[in-house]
Parts: structure tokens; sequence; C-alpha cells
């Protein structure tokens, strides 16, 4: 239930990030300094509002990048099935891809999702990780077309780097 608002609060709050600012350049790390990406450099950096931490959008803003964080002070195992689940019901839409791979001893989520937003054909792919009391969601949103077809969204999907796994 948590992850479905989550994610709804998410993809508002992206639809509302249309200003661009200045260009992103090379390796983004999160404060604490557990993940990294790497955003495409033809991306610009948008303001971001809580839970997302960072944004950035191709030029004709039609793909949304972004990085969100959420505490876990509890530290609730991720279930992969409520937030297939949950992506679902927040898109409107069909799961075109879920994948759960390990890495560094961290359980990843791999989800892909198509849907409508405000009459649109949407397309989010998300990299969920959990680590110690935090959730880090790496997240890609594409209208009209999907976005593991797009190279520079792929190549920033798979950037996500661990860098303190505990």
């Amino acid at each position: 239930m948590r992850i479905a608002l989550g994610i709804k609060i998410f993809l508002f709050i992206l639809a509302l990030n249309l200003l661009a600012g200045s260009a992103a350049e090379g390796e983004w790390a999160s404060a604490d300094g557990r993940i990294s990406v790497v955003p495409p450099s033809s991306f610009l950096k948008g303001d971001a509002l809580a839970p997302l931490v960072i944004v950035w959008l191709s030029s004709d803003q039609k793909i949304k990048l972004a990085v969100a964080e959420a505490d876990n002070p509890k530290r609730y195992k991720l279930k992969k099935e409520s937030m297939e689940k949950g992506l679902i019901r927040e898109m409107n839409g069909t799961l075109l891809e879920s994948i759960e791979e390990e890495k560094q001893g961290v359980s990843i989520f791999k989800m892909t999702c198509s849907g409508e937003l405000s009459g649109q054909k949407v397309f989010c792919c998300q990299v969920i990780i959990g680590i110690d009391d935090k959730v880090y969601k790496v997240m890609a949103i594409s209208f009209k077309q999907d976005p593991r077809q797009i190279p520079e969204v792929v190549k920033f999907m798979d950037s996500l780097k661990i860098l303190k796994a505990k």
C-alpha cells in the first residue's frame, strides 16, 4: 500500500517537474553515499520535490529520469509481488517486465509498466533497492515510447551502482 502511494506521488510530482535547469554532468551519488547513477549528458537537471531527490529531463521533456528515496526505519523486506501490484494499479496499466536480481547481497527489483496518465500513453521503468533503513527508486518515465528501447535510458538504468551495501 505504501509503495503504491509512493508511485502515485512520484508520478504526480514528476509530471509537475517540467521546468529544466542546468545540464547534468558526470556521476550523481545519493547524499548518504549508498548509490550512484550516471545521467545522460544531454539531459537537463530539473527541480525535484520530495520524495524525489533529483530529476533529469530530455530536451523535449518526453523522458524524465529520477531518483527517489524513502525511509524504511523498520527495514521491511521489499516484496516483488506487492511492488508489481502497486505499479500496475497506479499506472492503470500492464506490467511488461519484472525481474529480481541480487547484487552485493542486496535484492534489486526491475520493473516496467505501460499505462495512461492524463490521457497519454506512458511507460515507467524502475529499479528499486532497499539498503539498511532506506529504499531507493531509480525511475524513467517516457511518453509514447517504451524506455527499454531508448539507449540513453537503458544506459542510465544500468548505471546504478551500490556504493555501500551495509
